[in-house]
């Protein structure tokens, strides 16, 4: 499997630094950095893309993309916020109810940061992304990662994650708790192809658990390679490298039915 590249050769323009907006930090810094090395791969900047941005919050990252590829269309959809900005396309609308609307188009590139863990019915969503985007497009979703050393611990002695309450109320805002193999598994179902993960977002408070991390990763190393699969081994090590003991958050691309990079 072909991934994107993690750095460019060449860069027309040095890299930016990307609001945080709602996330954890680094989060959108990558997600930004994807969709750079995305545009000059394909050379897209000059082209008159369509880009989805849901959840889109106060669509702080869609407008810091915006002045960037000022050639490319931006929608953004939220319930929570009402965005007034003639850069952006806003919809206030809940996800599934924007996709079964006539205000969904096909996007060439779709953005989903921090949205998982907030939404039901995620089958739904990822079925509803791959009808709307054209053959090759783009597929960009972020999500809290559960499985630090951190959290393992945590949901030891407390019976909880970190970033999930125990006893949640009944409107909880990050509620869903994905697994990155659940995400991994509900994207190949739906049939997209090159699926690759990033880990990202460290703390230094982080630090403090890496000797345990490191500890326990040759273990886990040995777990997963001796699993069968359909994925093969380098799947299987990009789903869960060593940087899953401790990164707090990771970003899965894929694409639909891209092929022009073989798997």
């Amino acid at each position: 499997m072909t991934n994107i590249p993690s750095t460019l050769a060449q860069q027309t323009q040095p890299e930016r630094q990307a609001p945080r907006a709602n996330t954890q930090k680094n989060v959108n810094q990558t997600v930004y950095r994807i969709v750079r090395e995305y545009s000059e791969q394909k050379k897209l900047a000059d082209k008159n893309l369509q880009l989805l941005d849901l959840p889109c919050g106060e669509a702080e990252f869609s407008l810091f993309l915006k002045d960037e590829f000022n050639n490319w269309q931006f929608t953004g959809v939220d319930f929570f916020t009402n965005v007034q900005n003639p850069q952006l396309t806003f919809h206030k609308s809940k996800a599934h109810d924007f996709f079964n609307s006539s205000m969904a188009k096909k996007y060439d590139i779709v953005l989903c940061i921090s949205g998982i863990m907030c939404f039901d019915g995620l089958e739904k969503l990822v079925h509803s992304f791959y009808t709307h985007m054209p053959e090759n497009a783009l597929l960009i979703m972020t999500n809290d990662n559960v499985l630090t050393i951190r959290d393992r611990l945590h949901f030891l002695f407390f019976g909880r994650f970190k970033r999930f309450s125990l006893l949640n109320k009944t409107f909880e805002g990050n509620w869903n708790l994905v697994l990155p193999q659940g995400l991994h598994m509900v994207l190949r179902r739906e049939n997209f192809k090159d699926i690759n993960y990033r880990y990202c977002s460290v703390y230094p408070e982080d630090f403090i658990l890496l000797p345990l991390a490191l500890l326990i990763y040759p273990l886990f190393f040995l777990y997963l390679i001796t699993r069968k699969s359909e994925l093969s081994l380098r799947q299987k090590l990009n789903l869960f490298p060593a940087q899953s003991m401790y990164c707090r958050h990771y970003v899965v691309t894929a694409y639909k039915n891209e092929k022009a990079i073989n798997t």
